[in-house]
């Protein structure tokens, strides 16, 4: 994820703070900022944070409940939705979105068209996690770790739940 945020704003480059940071900076420089800005950035666990419902009503801003808090909320959320899709598993996700929209709509067919593609599909997940931690260093790498352990524990569940419905429409169509 840092690395498409970090890639995407660069291209952008608006007058947003944050497009300013990544297109001024190098990427160990800017996880770096924003590791040092605290937790409520693209850095710090966003797909907790953004799926959490614990927010103030008036602001929307983070409850100070503290990431565990978060996590149980973001991940009620997810065990919530009859399907999640991962990037990662674009087209098998694609086809659990499909096998539950076709339940309801008969002949639906989800095309599976890869847009807004940061990062070259055609390097693994694991090569391309190789690449951030060289570039990153040692230390700052660790940090982004531990910063984010509940959006990595998020993603296991969400690994889980799109396993689920894969086996469910496996089982159903022989």
């Amino acid at each position: 994820r840092m690395l498409s945020t970090y890639r995407f704003t660069r291209k952008r480059a608006s007058s947003i703070p944050s497009d300013r940071l990544a297109s001024q900076n190098s990427l160990k420089d800017y996880v770096s900022a924003l590791l040092d800005q605290g937790n409520a950035n693209h850095a710090s666990n966003f797909y907790v944070y953004s799926l959490t419902d614990q927010r103030d009503p008036e602001t929307n801003k983070l409850l100070p409940v503290g990431p565990k808090r978060h996590l149980e909320r973001a991940s009620a959320f997810l065990r919530s939705l009859p399907v999640v899709g991962i990037v990662e598993r674009f087209g098998e996700s694609a086809a659990a979105f499909q096998d539950i929209i076709s339940a309801e709509l008969p002949g639906f067919r989800f095309p599976v068209v890869e847009t807004n593609v940061t990062s070259p599909r055609h390097t693994t997940l694991e090569t391309r996690l190789d690449h951030i931690r060289d570039e990153l260093g040692d230390d700052l790498w660790q940090q982004l770790l531990a910063r984010n352990a509940p959006d990595f524990e998020l993603y296991r569940i969400a690994e889980q739940r799109l396993d689920s419905a894969l086996a469910r429409e496996t089982a159903a169509n022989g």
